[in-house]
Formats: structure tokens, C-alpha cells, sequence
């Protein structure tokens, strides 16, 4: 389902920036056939048709967050390693049932937050995909529904990050080791993490965006903010007497995670190309464990590389120097992985179908995208193409025939796999030779405008202004290559509906492993999970292994089982006990989501520090209706049951978690019958850090109660956040 939702938004988010582009090759003209439908949907938004600078906004901003994080993420993720997972490891389903459904049903509903904004009276948000404050915080209330979808979409993400990494810990079949993995199932493992790791620190943000809009705080606004003429950004300022926040703490909590989210894209990709070419090639993957080490590398490096955004924030030169290296020494672990994928096409039999072509086409364009990225993580150029057209291009042929093409790739490669045919093979390739050309003329020509110096947010693409002239002249023809590129997916359309009536016609089905491969997904579904015995990418002259033939020339990963534990047998114990990782499956998601809780107290830790440093007036807590006794009395508390709980009384240990969460609670609600209509900074960390222990003291309680040892990792963590933060250092 979360697949099929996420094409859903693909749609969308391709649809929103066609009538953008329209708007930047034909300025103030209304679009043909939809224009008099925008004016009668959106009324003064569109007036005659006419794209409006707002609805411009709206457009650019919902088409940047419905691509990358209900479009492109969900549908690597979720979608094709929700379907290939499990059973690349030997597994009926998915670990942990129903925090998988609620992550699907928490995404379903970010989606409908999402859309549902375009009909407010005002519109949807138009602070662009980054939500930069201090006019974010000003914004209409579109921005507010943005806040909320993407505080569902960052749970949905955590929970399902959880389920992807309990999965390939715990469900691994006999025998699958973890050197045995296949390499797209390495891919998902730290794309799971990234998420995990990366989405906490941003849900602090959002909700920090969220209470200076609606709960009178003023984290990201500073003081003496001005307007210079009437407007909404005026009329929001008036009377507004709080300040004393940083917008730029807004864009490192922001970018912690929007880098890694980059890296969530491109990993699955080059799984999915891996398994691809392999395949294609009948060759295993050159330099195997090599390309998995970058893999990991590529993960911890991403956490250290998220200021590159921030050259023009004022950071000194030895925080800037830090970031320049962090970026160049990303690209090296990246370079290794696909380098290696180069070299697995050496010496192959390369077989041009859909499935290959795509793959091969991935390399050459996703290498264009990474080398158009250098220059951006040099201050030095950096200061000149910041903002620019420059990095839309770049972005995009990262994320455009890089991402994309893996995932075309992907589809025609396992269609067999999933319907029992195969894609019609010459509208396949019309499919790449059209789609190639066409993402390369539209998003080329934007690296051009950017080295003009065209910035990227103006309504009319630049045409008022006379030193881009020549630069903003390229919109029109890239707005044709765009609307010629929604064109060239019409032949993936025209099979997919052949293949459709094919189904509902009986037509006949191809055979069960047409590429002949050796991932276990291939296999035969048996009542008995598969044993496996080697490890993937087994393809060549094998003599040692019966299965490899030379007729076959490939040896399959494992073998199905008539006889030996059942389904349920192997799922209990690996539950329970692992045989191989000693983990529960219980204890481990519990220590993946206190990992996570850890990722989100750093964050409030880290912003408390800056807001001290930007705030002159930061107040002492016993001026804010907080006495230090409860503070002290409510940490105690934590402490103790966390103690209680490790003995043999965990009902001593519940009640006294039970009483910590009460503490707690009147830590939040002390302050609100003193406090005015703004509330100061250093109050409302106090009240999220509180409620943030609230949440650990009751889930500590429970698991007390139900799941003794889970109980106290929960509650010591919860007393560690409290005395770091209230008792020492003092952080809030």
C-alpha cells in the first residue's frame, strides 16, 4: 500500500511543478485547457488562470516535500524494500506487524494533511521544501498543517525504521549470515538507520516551528524583526513583542536530517542497480565487501556534512574548513560504490533489457549529479551558486535520472517476480530512450542558469532583471523538455495497462526466475522457510556447485526445506531468543527507539545552548514558576524506579514510575497558570523536556508491569535526560 500511495504522490508532486514551469517559460500567462480549471478551483489564487507569486510559492514548496518525502523515499523504502526484503532473507513478512501498519497509516495520513492544505483559504505552505524562519514562522496556515504532516511523517518514519532493522536482524533465515546479505538488503539496513537517527532531531524543530506559531514562544524568531511595507509579514510582526531566538538554529536541526535523507535516496538505488546488473551481467559484484564497507561508511559520514548548506549563516573558517573536508571525504566511499558496479559490468554478457539499460543508465547520470555537487561544498563557490538554479540542477540529476532510473530499473527487473510477467521489453526501451534525453535537456540547462547567477525563488524566473537575461531566456526551453519528459513516461504507462488486461485475460506468465537469479525471492515459496548456503551474486562457471551448471550458469543463494522447523517454530525462537544475535524482538526495537529518544534529547540539549548564547535576557528557573524541589524531587523519582525496576519487584518499580510521570506532568503544568501569552524560551524547553520524560516515566511504567526487562533501560535513560538537563550541567 505504501508503495502504491507513494507513486500516487510522485503524480502529484510532477504535476505541481509542470504548472510551475509553465509559470517560468511563459510568465503571467495562464496555461491552456487548465487554466480556466485553476480559476475556478482556486479562485483569487489564480485569477484568469494566472499563476500568482503565492500559489508559485505553494507550487515549488509542496512539490519539494511530496517528491522527497512522500514520492521518492517512501517508494524506495518503503515500496520496494517493503516487498524484497522479507523475502531476500528468507522471511514470510515484516517483524513487528503492527508498528508497521501504524507507520503506513501515519504516512497515509501526512499525505492527506498534506494535500488537504492546498484548500485553505490562504493555501498550502510556501516557505519552500526548507520551511527557512523567521517568515516560516509568519506564514499563513498552511505552514502549520506542513508542521503537522511532517511531524507524521517523521513518526512514521522512526517507527518504520525500527521495523526495517528488527526485520534483517531477526528474520534472517539458517544460514543467512550477515556477510551472506544481498547488497540491496545492505542499502535498506542504513537507509533504516539514517531515518531512525536522522528524523528526531527535526521533529524537535518542527515542534519548536509549531509553538512559535500557535504557543507565543519565539525559538527561531530574533528581536528587532521589521517589515519595510504592508503586507502579511507586517501585519504578522505587529504587536509581536517576543524574540530572543535563532533562525539558524532552525537550519542545522533542518539539515541534520535533510542530508541523510539524501543519502536515503541514493542507497536503495544503488541496491537496487546492484541486483540489476549482476544479473544483467552474470557477474557478481566486483569488490563485494568493499562496496558494503562504503555503504556503512556513507551512513556515519552523512551526520558530519549537513553545515555545507549553511556556508552563508557566518560560521567561521575553521567550522567551515570542518564541513568542506567532511564533503570531500563523503564522495570517496560513494566513488567506491560505484566504481564497483563499473567494474561488474567488466568481461559480462550484458543482456539490454529494460531492467539493464536503465541500470547502466543510472551511472553515467547519477555520476553527473555527484560532480555537480563538489563545487557546492566549497565555501569559496559555494558563496556564488548558493541559492542559484545551480543547485536545483544539481539536486535534481542526483535524485531525477539517478534515483529514478534505479527504481524503472527496479520495476521491470522484479514485475516478474511480483505478477508472474514480464513488461512488454520494446516499450521498456522506448521508455529510456525517451525519458534520458529528456531529463538530461531539462535539468542541464539549469546548472547554466545557476553559473549566470539566476536565483532560483523568483516568480517570473528572473525575467525583471536585466543581468540574467540570457539565463532566465533558458526557462522556456527547459519547461518544454519538462512537459516532454512527463510525455516520454507515457510507453511505462501503455505496459503497465497491457500487463493489466493481460492479468484479467489469463495471459501466460513467464517463468518463475526469468533473469535467472540467485536472491532468494526467486525461490519457489515452500511451507518451510529456505536454507541458505551461500552467498549472493553466485553467477559464472561454478563446477564445485551442482545447482551452477553451465546451462544455468548461475548457483541459487539457498535451498527450499521439505523437512525441519516450520514458519512458526523459526519465527518464535527468533523472537525470543535469536539464535545467532541473543536479541528479543521486543528488546531490540526498545533499544532502537531509546536510540532514537537520545538523537531527540541531544537536539534539545544542543538547541537550549544556542538559544542561551543568542538570548541576552535567558531568565532563572525560579522566575519562570518553577521550583528547583520539584525539579529535583521529579529526578529522584525517575531514578529510583529505574533502580526498582532492575530488582525482582517490577510492581514497585511501576509505581514509582507512575509517580515520577505524575511529577513530571506538574512540571508541565506548574508554570501555566503564571505565564502570559508569550511564553519565554527557556519555559517551553523546560515544559517539551518535561513532557518528553512524561512519555519515558509511562512507557517505563507499563513495561514494569509487562515486559520487566525493557523497563529499566527506559526509565534510567528518562533519569539520565533529567539530571543532564535540570540538575548538570544545567542545560535548560
Amino acid at each position: 500500500m505504501q508503495g502504491a500511495a507513494a507513486v500516487f504522490f510522485l503524480g502529484v508532486g510532477f504535476a505541481l511543478i509542470l504548472l510551475a514551469r509553465w509559470q517560468l517559460g511563459w510568465p503571467s500567462q495562464a496555461p491552456p485547457v487548465v487554466g480556466t480549471l485553476l480559476e475556478a478551483v482556486l479562485g483569487e489564487r489564480a485569477p484568469q488562470g494566472v499563476v500568482m507569486p503565492e500559489l508559485y510559492l505553494q507550487l515549488v514548496a509542496m512539490h519539494g516535500t511530496i517528491m522527497v518525502f512522500l514520492g521518492v523515499v517512501p517508494l524506495a523504502v518503503g515500496g520496494f524494500g517493503g516487498l524484497l526484503v522479507p523475502p531476500m532473507l528468507g522471511a514470510r513478512a515484516m517483524a513487528l506487524p503492527r508498528l508497521h501498519t501504524a507507520s503506513v497509516a501515519l504516512f497515509l495520513a501526512a499525505g492527506g494533511v498534506m494535500l488537504g492544505s492546498f484548500a485553505l483559504p490562504q493555501g498550502a505552505a510556501r516557505s519552500g521544501w526548507t520551511s527557512y524562519p523567521p517568515l516560516a514562522d509568519l506564514e499563513p496556515a498552511g505552514q502549520t498543517w506542513w508542521l503537522v504532516g511532517m511531524l507524521a511523517l517523521g513518526l512514521s518514519a522512526i517507527a518504520g525504521a525500527i521495523v526495517w532493522i528488527v526485520t534483517i536482524v531477526q528474520r534472517r533465515a539458517p544460514g543467512m549470515t550477515f556477510a551472506r546479505l544481498p547488497f540491496f538488503v545492505w542499502t535498506q539496513l542504513v537507509a533504516a538507520f539514517l531515518l531512525l537517527l536522522a528524523f528526531p532531531p527535526f521533529l524537535v524543530a518542527a515542534v519548536f516551528q509549531l509553538l512559535d506559531r500557535i504557543g507565543g514562544t519565539a525559538f527561531f524568531l530574533p528581536h528587532g524583526l521589521a517589515a519595510g511595507e504592508a503586507g502579511a509579514v507586517a501585519a504578522a510582526l505587529d504587536g509581536l513583542e517576543r524574540g530572543g531566538g535563532s533562525p539558524v538554529l532552525w537550519q542545522h536541526l533542518f539539515w541534520f536530517l535533510a542530508h541523510p535523507e539524501v543519502y536515503v535516496l541514493v542507497l536503495p538505488a544503488l541496491g537496487i542497480v546492484a541486483e540489476v546488473l549482476t544479473s544483467g551481467a552474470r557477474r557478481p559484484l566486483w569488490g563485494r565487501r568493499a562496496a558494503v564497507a562504503s555503504v556503512v561508511a556513507v551512513g556515519g559520514l552523512s551526520f558530519l556534512v549537513w553545515a555545507h548548506h549553511m556556508f552563508l549563516t557566518g560560521m567561521g573558517a575553521a567550522l567551515s574548513t570542518f564541513f568542506q573536508a567532511t564533503t570531500l571525504i563523503i564522495s570517496i566511499p560513494t566513488v567506491v560504490v560505484v566504481t564497483s558496479l563499473v567494474l561488474t559490468l567488466w568481461g559480462g554478457a550484458l543482456h539490454w533489457r529494460p531492467s539493464t539499460l536503465f541500470a547502466v543508465g543510472f551511472l553515467p547520470l547519477f555520476g553527473l549529479g555527484g560532480l555537480s555537487g563538489l563545487p557546492l561544498g566549497l565555501a569559496a563557490s559555494d558563496v556564488h551558486l548558493h541559492d542559484t538554479w545551480y543547485v536545483v540542477g544539481h539536486f535534481h540529476l542526483v535524485v531525477a535520472p539517478g534515483t529514478l532510473f534505479a527504481l524503472f530499473a527496479g520495476l521491470y527487473h522484479w514485475w516478474p517476480w511480483l505478477t508472474g510477467r514480464r513488461l512488454d521489453e520494446p516499450l521498456g526501451r522506448l521508455h529510456f530512450w525517451l525519458s534520458t534525453p529528456t531529463m538530461l535537456l531539462t535539468f542541464g540547462p539549469m546548472l547554466v542558469q545557476g553559473l549566470a547567477g539566476l536565483h532560483r525563488r523568483l516568480w517570473d524566473g528572473g525575467a525583471a532583471y536585466a543581468g540574467v537575461a540570457d539565463a532566465s531566456a533558458l526557462h522556456r526551453p527547459v519547461s518544454w523538455a519538462a512537459f516532454l519528459l512527463a510525455l516520454a513516461q507515457l510507453p511505462l504507462l501503455v505496459a503497465l495497462m497491457r500487463d493489466l488486461r493481460a492479468a484479467r485475460g489469463g495471459g501466460a506468465s513467464a517463468r518463475a526466475n526469468p533473469w535467472r537469479a540467485t536472491t532468494l525471492e526467486w525461490l519457489e515459496p515452500g511451507d518451510r522457510p529456505p536454507r541458505v548456503v551461500r552467498g549472493p551474486d553466485q553467477y559464472g562457471s561454478m563446477p564445485d556447485t551442482p545447482e551452477g551448471d553451465a546451462a544455468e550458469d548461475f548457483a541459487p543463494q539457498g535451498t527450499p526445506q521439505a523437512e525441519g522447523p516450520s514458519w512458526e517454530q523459526i519465527e518464535a525462537a527468533q523472537d525470543t531468543d535469536h539464535p545467532t544475535t541473543g536479541w528479543s524482538t521486543p528488546g531490540l526495537a526498545t533499544a532502537l527507539a531509546l536510540a532514537a529518544s537520545a538523537m531527540a534529547f541531544g537536539a534539545l540539549a544542543a538547541s537550549a545552548v544556542l538559544l542561551r548564547a543568542a538570548d541576552a535576557t535567558w531568565p532563572a528557573l525560579e522566575g519562570l514558576g518553577l521550583s528547583p524541589w520539584l525539579l529535583w524531587s521529579a529526578t529522584a523519582l525517575l531514578l529510583v524506579a529505574g533502580l526498582a525496576s532492575t530488582t525482582r519487584r517490577p510492581a514497585l518499580g511501576a509505581l514509582l514510575g507512575f509517580c515520577a510521570m505524575i511529577a513530571w506532568v506538574a512540571v508541565v503544568t506548574a508554570p501555566l497558570m503564571t505565564i502570559a501569552s508569550s511564553i519565554p524560551n527557556r519555559l517551553a524547553l523546560v515544559q517539551i523536556l518535561a513532557g518528553f520524560l512524561v512519555v519515558h516515566a509511562a512507557l517505563g511504567s507499563w513495561a514494569a508491569l509487562r515486559r520487566p526487562a525493557l523497563a529499566p533501560p527506559t526509565l534510567l535513560l528518562a533519569a539520565l535526560y533529567a539530571v543532564f538537563g535540570f540538575v548538570f550541567p544545567g542545560v535548560v
